[in-house]
């Protein structure tokens, strides 16, 4: 029924092509009445695609159509729209055969034979044929005759591209075209961008032992974005295997200052960093100062953490943990439970909060609300870059 609901569409689209047709040429008989006798051919190749749907031979159905409808200036849109609708259902082999049917047609004008190549090149990205739609997007930037618009388009698929190979020096190289004021306003976005790849250049030096090649690379992103919180964490990480501990601690404070929504990310080398200083006693109190200034749960976590390893007594640090725990919008649910938590201070009454906020810290996406248990510094979902944050 789908399907059926496609081809009715498509009629649809027909239809309102052809009387557009009928109106523009109206003044011109000879060519109309040409028009008109060819419109009476297709109408059986119509009822013959209808039966295809009808017999669920879907394949078979879109040659009907595509052969029964003449390319031309008033029918491109229905073509496009058909393959788009295809795309959009996830039925992109079909999709690609619509496009390659429209770049078949030695009657497209330059124009339409770019925007046939536009969406075919996005039919191959989203089937995964990425070389092919790479050397579509290239082919469409450079092309001197296209529109800024489409060679805007084709850089930024491009990029998307590049992305999913993880090509960072590609996407680096591309970032900069889009960077130009010929292409874009969005300057600091593209900078950003250009600043996680190479902190995705950094990390793959640094999987490889290769810490000059990662330094090199964490100036670079610096460059690029001199907020870049990402950058910062992995600076601290090259201290740390450096054994300067005392910088990777400094270093990871400047972390909150840039964005404090990445201060968990911190925390684990921010620790270990103070143990190896021995400075353990005082890294307690370094805790709840960050916290007093950030309030985030995930610090709150921590404390609790090292209370039970380290048997802190709390009033001795004149800091109430239970009082703290009802300030987080995250445990409004469990509000009753706290309260009767709250009542009995014992280290079982600890370890049981510690639980319950394992259980509700997770990463979530704020702009496309993808949630999960691990750090992404490009959602999964929908493709942004320093998006997902723990809450």
């Amino acid at each position: 029924m789908q399907d059926l609901g496609l081809f009715i569409l498509i009629l649809i689209g027909i239809a309102a092509g052809f009387q557009f047709g009928r109106y523009y040429q109206r003044k011109k008989m000879k060519r109309l009445s040409a028009k008109i006798a060819a419109y009476h051919w297709p109408q059986k190749r119509y009822y013959q695609g209808l039966t295809q749907l009808l017999n669920d031979q879907p394949d078979a159905a879109i040659d009907t159509f595509i052969s029964a409808l003449e390319v031309n200036a008033d029918t491109l849109e229905t073509h496009l729209a058909l393959g788009n609708l295809l795309r959009r259902r996830g039925e992109v082999d079909r999709a690609i055969r619509v496009h390659q049917n429209l770049l078949a047609r030695p009657s497209l004008s330059k124009k339409q034979s770019l925007e046939a190549q536009m969406e075919l090149a996005v039919d191959y990205m989203r089937s995964g044929l990425l070389d092919r739609a790479e050397s579509l997007f290239k082919e469409l930037a450079a092309q001197n005759g296209a529109s800024k618009q489409l060679r805007d388009k084709a850089l930024k698929n491009l990029l998307e591209v590049y992305q999913d190979m993880r090509e960072w020096l590609s996407a680096i190289d591309v970032a900069d075209q889009l960077t130009t004021r010929k292409f874009s306003a969005k300057t600091d976005l593209w900078r950003e961008r250009q600043a996680q790849y190479s902190c995705e250049i950094a990390e793959e030096a640094m999987a490889h032992n290769d810490w000059q090649q990662a330094r090199r690379w964490l100036r670079n992103a610096e460059r690029y974005d001199k907020r870049c919180a990402r950058a910062l964490l992995l600076q601290a990480k090259l201290y740390y295997v450096d054994q300067d501990y005392a910088n990777s601690v400094a270093t990871l404070k400047r972390v909150p200052e840039i964005d404090d929504r990445y201060l968990p990310e911190a925390l684990a080398q921010f620790v270990e960093s103070y143990r190896k200083l021995q400075l353990k006693k005082t890294l307690l109190n370094a805790l709840i100062d960050l916290y007093k200034e950030y309030s985030h749960l995930a610090l709150l976590r921590e404390i609790i953490a090292l209370s039970l390893l380290d048997d802190v007594d709390f009033d001795s640090l004149q800091f109430d943990v239970f009082e703290q725990l009802n300030n987080h919008q995250q445990l409004l649910t469990h509000k009753n439970l706290l309260s009767i938590i709250s009542q009995y201070p014992t280290r079982e009454t600890l370890e049981a909060i510690q639980a319950l906020l394992d259980s509700v810290l997770h990463y979530q996406c704020i702009r496309c609300g993808f949630s999960g248990e691990v750090m992404h510094w490009q959602c999964p979902s929908c493709k942004n870059w320093g998006t997902v944050f723990q809450v």
